[in-house]
């Protein structure tokens, strides 16, 4: 069932093609807050929350991949807008290894640095790697690109980035 879920939301996204993020809205930015915060998706702060989206549409302008949509889901489902999150090595919003990309802890915890790494290498995974479906790309960022070149799948992950990226380009096409 999972899977099929996953197709369903695949065939509705990934299509479609690829355009290049442009400017976000205050109103926009606004109502991407009050959704996060309406279906508790985060602890954080309005102000924190709304400062982790600006910079997510200020590091995703003029790429056409990572989207802020995208973005915004990586970050829901790995750190909850938890700039501080901490699971296993893995530092802040976008839950950055230490050793993979050659962090400092405290570097990995700021909110700009973070995404900024972030952003750049789920661009890296489908310019690099040349993975050009969501599901790939969302996997590989989970269990990385030569264990998903493996086979390694993580469904559950990539099912739940793939819903949240829905609810989030949503709001931003509604804009």
């Amino acid at each position: 069932m999972k899977l099929k879920s996953i197709v369903i939301l695949t065939a509705l996204t990934l299509h479609s093609p690829l355009s290049v993020s442009g400017e976000v809205s205050r109103e926009t930015i606004e109502k991407i807050v009050s959704f996060v915060q309406e279906n508790e998706l985060s602890k954080s702060t309005d102000e924190m929350v709304r400062h982790i989206v600006q910079v997510v549409a200020e590091e995703t302008k003029g790429r056409k991949f990572p989207t802020l949509a995208d973005t915004l889901a990586v970050i829901q489902v790995e750190s909850n807008f938890n700039p501080k999150a901490y699971y296993k090595g893995n530092y802040g919003l976008m839950q950055l290894n230490k050793k993979v990309h050659s962090l400092q802890s405290s570097s990995a915890k700021d909110v700009r640095f973070n995404i900024k790494k972030g952003v750049d290498y789920l661009e890296e995974l489908h310019v690099d790697h040349r993975i050009n479906s969501r599901l790939k790309l969302f996997n590989s960022y989970n269990v990385g690109p030569t264990a998903s070149k493996r086979g390694e799948k993580n469904d559950d992950y990539v099912l739940k980035v793939m819903r949240a990226r829905s609810s989030f380009k949503q709001i931003i096409d509604e804009g």
